[in-house]
């Protein structure tokens, strides 16, 4: 039956005698139909592979697409024509025959050979003349999710898209125009959003120089889908309505789901970009980052939580980098700093359901950005080219907030964990004085926590606040002996606090006694180098006034010297 069935579809649609006769049109129709049915099982398309039935569906369409269609006007078809309803059955039934075959490893191997470059799906998906609105929508949507599909699927079709620099075809698509342009933009999204979870084709991207082109698209994309999102919902919830039964102009879930492809895409693209040299990423796509994370997060109708976590990702591996770091930094107004920031301190709502994924990458890319310059070590790390903007932007107190209230996710919890003591860390370099209330949140942190990572970071910026005279007498009073206590003296983690102030403490006496001594030493060798008749006459009167006077000499520094 699938040899019958193969030959029916290669034959009726190849022969001269389909253009002749319109029966047999129908017939090669029916056949399609018998292929789609019968690939339905392993075992079918196997054989339906070994009669290389992938090879004779692909030319059928592409004949499919030169037949000369007429009206409904015309009561008898024309010799070698055909009306539009057939030709769109015809169609149909070839798309789905393929699709279901094309699931199957072994008839996608002959397509590939065939049409490395998919040139046949890219052009089902056009807008082509002499459609029916139904018809091409059907048409295009199909041909775009076999598309979607098979990429999905197979390695070596994405290998083999970008190589053969289809990867334009797929963007040139992205924005497409016509009957089920919605769809054909959602699977495109889709598309490319599998494309970056593969290292090897990202490889083959930015050694091509496509990665900025990519991010540029996706991140255009995503800006205009949530510009619609918006507008949409405005007039939902609004007075725009001109009846109640008037259906909505733009599909928000279909538009959700859109903003969270495009959003993976661009994450996935601004990582191979900023792995290229030079970085090829400009303001307004830093800023237009800023402004998307921060309305995903203040909008409280749609579940756009996907998006956020995408956003802020992108934000992170942007400020890992000292280039596009300085993008950051650099944004008017503060305004990209400021959504990273907030988005520090997100917490899950019944619409915004991944606050967990937020916070940890939010509290990535402020780590990152105190870091730097990343690859520092000693003495360079105490000092950053961002550290005093972030702490005048109230990073250091959001970052102990982030750190201190949890979330549902036990690993984001690590993560925002971790990645907070970090920052607090490099932060604490050039805190100076801190209020007292970050104090004790920053210490209630460290004592409470059960992250040995954590701690090790958290103790490190603690010694480093403590070089500072304010913060010590902030906290020398909230470690001592409590007189109500029992035991000996304080245990823990709160004996190790009040030992690192008692060790600075007693550095700083340490330090200023150097100092004196130094001072002295210094005179001393001024003194030394004076002829001695001078330093007689200098000294001789005060110590005679230093015996004979009942009150001790001052405690000045030349009566010091002169005793």
């Amino acid at each position: 039956v699938a040899t019958l069935a193969a030959a029916t579809v290669w034959g009726l649609s190849t022969s001269g005698t389909s253009r002749r006769n319109l029966a047999d049109l129908d017939v090669a129709t029916l056949a399609a139909a018998a292929v789609w049915g019968l690939s339905t099982s392993g075992t079918s398309r196997r054989n339906l592979a070994d009669l290389d039935v992938t090879t004779m569906l692909v030319s059928s369409l592409k004949r499919s697409l030169k037949l000369t269609v007429v009206g409904a006007d015309v009561p008898d078809v024309p010799i070698g024509q055909c009306r539009d309803s057939q030709r769109a059955m015809m169609q149909r039934n070839l798309l789905g025959g393929l699709a279901v075959l094309l699931i199957d490893r072994c008839c996608r191997r002959p397509y590939l050979t065939l049409e490395p470059d998919f040139s046949t799906f890219f052009l089902l998906v056009k807008n082509l003349s002499g459609y029916a609105p139904v018809d091409a929508q059907a048409r295009r949507e199909t041909s775009a999710k076999v598309l979607t599909s098979l990429i999905q699927r197979d390695a070596d079709a994405r290998r083999s898209l970008i190589q053969s620099g289809s990867l334009k075809s797929v963007l040139n698509n992205i924005n497409p125009e016509g009957p089920g342009d919605s769809m054909i933009q959602f699977c495109m999204a889709s598309l490319l959003a599998t494309l970056v979870l593969d290292d090897q084709v990202m490889d083959l991207i930015r050694e091509r120089g496509e990665a900025p082109i990519l991010f540029e698209a996706c991140i255009l994309l995503l800006s205009s889908t949530l510009g619609k999102l918006r507008e949409e919902l405005d007039r939902q919830l609004g007075s725009y309505y001109q009846t109640e039964d008037e259906p909505p102009l733009y599909d928000l879930a279909l538009g959700v789901r859109l903003a969270e492809a495009s959003s993976q895409a661009m994450w996935g693209s601004a990582h191979a970009c900023v792995m290229m040299n030079p970085i090829q990423m400009k303001m307004q796509h830093v800023e237009m980052l800023g402004k998307m994370g921060l309305d995903c997060w203040t909008n409280d109708q749609l579940p756009l939580a996907r998006v956020c976590h995408c956003v802020t990702a992108t934000l992170a591996t942007l400020a890992s980098v000292q280039d596009t770091a300085d993008l950051i930094m650099a944004c008017p107004g503060n305004g990209v700093l400021t959504t990273l920031i907030t988005l520090l301190e997100v917490f899950d709502t019944e619409i915004f359901d991944r606050a967990g994924h937020v916070k940890a990458a939010a509290c990535a890319g402020v780590a990152f950005l105190t870091c730097h310059p990343i690859g520092a070590k000693g003495d360079e790390c105490m000092n950053g080219p961002y550290r005093a903007k972030l702490l005048e932007c109230g990073a250091f107190g959001a970052l102990l907030r982030a750190a201190l209230t949890s979330v549902n996710n036990e690993e984001c919890d690590l993560i925002v964990q971790q990645a907070a003591a970090i920052a607090l860390m490099y932060l604490s370099t050039t805190a100076g004085s801190i209020e007292a209330g970050e104090l004790a949140m920053y210490s209630a942190l460290l004592m409470d926590s059960d992250n040995s990572e954590m701690i090790e970071f958290l103790m490190a910026g603690m010694w480093i606040l403590l070089r500072n005279p304010d913060n010590r007498h902030v906290l020398g009073s909230a470690f001592q002996k409590n007189p109500a206590s029992k035991k000996g003296g304080p245990a823990g983690m709160a004996g190790k606090l009040q030992d690192a102030i008692q060790v600075h403490d007693g550095n700083e006496q340490a330090d200023a006694l150097r100092k004196t001594m130094t001072e002295w030493r210094q005179d001393w060798c001024r003194l030394k180098s004076l002829p001695s008749s001078l330093i007689l006459r200098l000294l001789l009167p005060r110590w005679r006034w230093s015996c004979l006077s009942r009150r001790p000499p001052h405690q000045t520094k030349s009566a010091e010297v002169g005793k």
